[in-house]
């Protein structure tokens, strides 16, 4: 059965391949990693020479010019299935890329080609410093104020910054105060090396231990003119831009956990063929084995369904905003969200079910620190904790849009 989505693009293809490389690469060390709960930042120096680092950078630019997020989705899912920890700072560093990369395609300028060319030459990574506590992406509490005579002040902290000890430069969202976009929401591209900028390197999660999502601290960081800001919409609004921004970065992540319900899948059949029984025969001779082994494998291939129709629905909406940005109205970007808040819950829900079945099927021996299913047990629940809403807040925003009620009171 088909339990990984698929490339769509001959960029994607390619990048896959890429991406399968790295995973082997990455497997063998991936118990080690979360036992000792380090991320290493020279990681990234090996995707950057493996060319995945700039995959989404325009190939006018020097990168592979990927641009479709069913490919994305497809390069992520592959990496989670080795280790989820890394596969989620790849993830968090294509996706702004792309970001940046259709803003810069929209809006030619020095600074954003800038970047972009250095990540295709590997001396740039972005990370993106989003998480808030007690907060949500549409309500920051990180403030960016218009500075008198040009450039920019920013201050604010962000708990979870996946990959920060590598990171040479930080996707910060903001609120603008000042200024003539004042009262609006910005994501502000902050170089790591700036005066003010802190890096807190003590991430200890309970999954996804080698991911380095330690707190990004922004103290007064000073800014110039030419500082990369990306104005938004108001603050606290959800415009239709907003919304589907936020979903296509973090289609990846859902994409992610999908991988890692894909790897715990894959080791339930194996151990079930392999042996386990009484005198070392295999445990899919029992018919109650066979039964719990389709089950899970259900589970996965509707999972797998819900991460290919996102994948779809991610790419058409994102192909009518780059045609025609006025194209989607604001009753679109909210079906959109619900559409993605759906896939979202479901993959949380389905991905947790088909690790907790694997390690039913493997008994004892997967409950144990050595065991891989243990690590996916434990980093497959950090999907729930992912922006852009909390569970209760995903289920709030789809029954307000089914039930035709504006969401933003949501706020």
């Amino acid at each position: 059965m088909r339990l990984r989505p698929e490339p769509v693009s001959p960029a994607g293809v390619h990048l896959c391949h890429v991406a399968d490389a790295l995973a082997a690469s990455w497997e063998p060390g991936a118990a080690q990693r979360d036992r000792t709960g380090r991320f290493d930042p020279a990681v990234v120096l090996d995707i950057h020479l493996a060319g995945l680092a700039g995959g989404t950078v325009p190939v006018e630019l020097g990168g592979g010019g990927l641009d479709q997020l069913a490919d994305l989705m497809a390069i992520i899912h592959r990496l989670a299935e080795a280790d989820g920890s890394l596969a989620l700072v790849v993830q968090m560093h294509l996706s702004g890329i792309w970001s940046l990369a259709r803003a810069w395609r929209a809006e030619p300028d020095p600074e954003r080609a800038d970047l972009l060319a250095s990540v295709a030459a590997g001396s740039a990574w972005l990370c993106a410093a989003v998480t808030e506590a007690g907060t949500n992406f549409f309500h920051p509490r990180t403030v960016l104020r218009a500075r008198v005579g040009g450039g920019w002040q920013l201050h604010g902290t962000k708990i979870f910054a996946t990959g920060s000890p590598a990171a040479t430069h930080f996707s910060a969202n903001s609120r603008i105060e000042g200024g003539r976009f004042d009262g609006r929401l910005a994501q502000v591209v902050v170089p790591a090396d700036t005066a003010g900028v802190r890096v807190e390197d003590t991430w200890d999660g309970l999954g996804m231990r080698a991911s380095g999502s330690g707190a990004v601290h922004f103290d007064s960081v000073d800014l110039g003119p030419s500082t990369i800001v990306q104005p938004g919409g108001r603050y606290g609004q959800f415009s239709s831009g907003a919304l589907c921004g936020r979903a296509f970065g973090n289609v990846g992540n859902v994409s992610a956990m999908a991988g890692l319900a894909s790897a715990a899948a894959s080791l339930a059949r194996t151990r079930v063929a392999t042996g386990g029984g009484p005198g070392g025969t295999p445990l899919a001779q029992r018919a109650t084995v066979r039964q719990a082994l389709a089950g899970l494998h259900t589970d996965a291939y509707a999972l797998n369904a819900v991460i290919g129709h996102l994948g779809r629905r991610a790419d058409e909406v994102a192909g009518a905003l780059r045609d025609n940005p006025a194209s989607l109205s604001e009753a679109a970007g909210r079906e959109f969200m619900a559409e993605f808040q759906a896939a979202k819950l479901n993959v949380n829900r389905l991905a947790a079910a088909i690790v907790d079945a694997a390690l039913a099927l493997a008994g004892g021996s997967g409950y144990t620190s050595a065991d891989p299913l243990g690590r996916l047990a434990r980093d497959v629940r950090a999907g729930v904790f992912m922006q852009p809403f909390s569970p209760h807040e995903g289920l709030g925003f789809i029954g307000s849009v089914v039930a035709g009620v504006d969401p933003d009171v949501l706020a």
